[in-house]
């Protein structure tokens, strides 16, 4: 007689599940199926009604009896709902070497609970350790914490099969660590929910994406880090279905076509510094709130965003054409390799100079208040001679040198700032007539 399994398992009155079932399987697939009954449930399609258990005795003789007589090619384990019940079981198959598949029944498909709740322990306690290589189904549904079936998976050296398990939680690394078990053979399409909150590095969460096809959520993830190409990957990564609102902080320099990307797929902040080398920034189709980016010394044109763009520029000639935003430049070092243009938007705008000499005669500063409120406010001592500054609230903060025409453009709203920072020393204006322009003008507003 080929195909011996010895089915230790519950009755299911209902015929749905239990040692019913199992009979039912083992003879579609053309074995012989014999059983030893560990307790009986008085169940139906509603629910489980009751549950009357075998005593221990009755449990070994049936095993016992099965054996001695008919042997067994395989065995297979169900319903085991209590401690004694499982040591019972143990006790009886010592010896035994013939191949044993655990089912650990915890619960009815109903909710109902078929393992006492002591009996888990006994599951996973040296009590099992004769049952090291056994191969384990887990009849769970659903979510499952990822930490469970790596616990299986550490218990045994068999296989651990859990087809209706359609989602893991826990930590990244929790979850990489049972997506990575060769041992969980049923995780290839599972979706993960991530616990980790704040920042994490982008490579946590696209080697998860890697290791499933399924979906991998991390609401509580507020921002990611990692060099350019790896933060790109992540946020583009359709997989990664939390990172709509994600921070990026880009390590390392950046080239233009991935800061495009990366703003480009989160309405989030990005904090990044363009790479050497590349002159044109295009930041017109980002979605992020806030780009904040520090420029190269080659000379860049950069597009700016609807949202908030805070751009320190380089030493080299840079165009700013900055959008509707409440926008922030800071123009910082010395040298005479400055010739920026500074083109404001429709936002409340702010230009901030700083460092001796660092405005040249090449700098355009256009600032058009418009119904706006912009402002520049100027440190250390500068020379505004080929600036426009038109319809504008200055503020200055040190001593600085203004052209006639300036300070008509503005209007009159420049403000002195007598101290800075406590530094104790007095700041003031000197006038001068810009080519062709007035040479006078009433300073009784200042």
């Amino acid at each position: 007689m080929k195909g011996r399994v010895l089915i230790i398992a519950g009755s299911d009155s209902g015929g749905g599940a239990g040692i019913q079932a199992d009979i039912k399987a083992v003879t579609a697939l053309g074995g012989f199926a014999m059983t030893a009954i560990t307790a009986l449930t008085a169940q139906n399609t509603l629910g489980v009604h009751d549950i009357h258990g075998v005593s221990e005795d009755f449990i070994t003789k049936q095993i016992e009896v099965v054996l001695s007589d008919l042997g067994a090619d395989a065995i297979k384990t169900g319903m085991l709902h209590s401690p004694s019940v499982i040591q019972t079981v143990v006790s009886a198959l010592a010896g035994c070497d013939a191949p044993l598949v655990v089912d650990p029944v915890m619960r009815a498909k109903g909710g109902a609970a078929l393992l006492q709740p002591e009996a888990q322990a006994a599951l996973d306690s040296a009590q099992l350790v004769s049952l090291g290589a056994v191969d384990v189904t887990v009849s769970d549904a659903g979510a499952v914490a990822a930490t469970v079936l790596t616990d299986l998976a550490g218990a045994t050296t068999g296989n651990v099969t859990s087809v209706s398990v359609t989602s893991i939680t826990g930590t990244a690394a929790e979850a990489q660590a049972a997506l990575d078990e060769a041992q969980l053979l049923s995780l290839d399409d599972v979706d993960v929910t991530v616990s980790d909150a704040g920042e994490v590095s982008a490579t946590v969460l696209t080697d998860l994406a890697a290791a499933t096809t399924g979906d991998v959520a991390s609401a509580g993830v507020t921002s990611i880090t990692g060099t350019a190409a790896e933060v790109r990957a992540a946020v583009e990564d359709a997989q990664l279905v939390s990172l709509g609102a994600v921070n990026v902080t880009v390590t390392g320099t950046a080239s233009a076509a991935d800061l495009e990307a990366i703003a480009g797929n989160t309405t989030g902040t990005l904090t990044a510094t363009l790479a050497p080398g590349e002159v044109a920034l295009n930041l017109a189709a980002a979605t992020t709130s806030t780009n904040t980016i520090v420029l190269n010394d080659a000379g860049v044109t950069v597009t700016g965003s609807a949202g908030v763009d805070e751009i320190t520029v380089g030493a080299g000639a840079d165009t700013l054409n900055l959008g509707d935003g409440a926008d922030v430049v800071t123009i910082a070092g010395v040298g005479d390799a400055h010739g920026d243009t500074i083109n404001t938007g429709a936002g409340d705008d702010a230009i901030n100079i700083s460092g001796d000499d660092t405005v040249k005669a090449t700098d355009v500063i256009s600032i058009d208040g418009g119904a706006d409120s912009d402002t520049l406010t100027i440190s250390d001592t500068n020379d505004f001679t080929a600036s426009s500054i038109t319809n504008v609230e200055i503020e200055v903060r040190s001593d600085v040198t203004l052209t006639v025409d300036q300070i008509v453009a503005a209007g009159g709203r420049i403000k002195v700032a007598d101290d800075v920072a406590g530094d104790g020393a007095s700041h003031g204006i000197t006038v001068k007539a810009a080519p062709g322009g007035a040479t006078s003008v009433s300073l009784t507003e200042l």
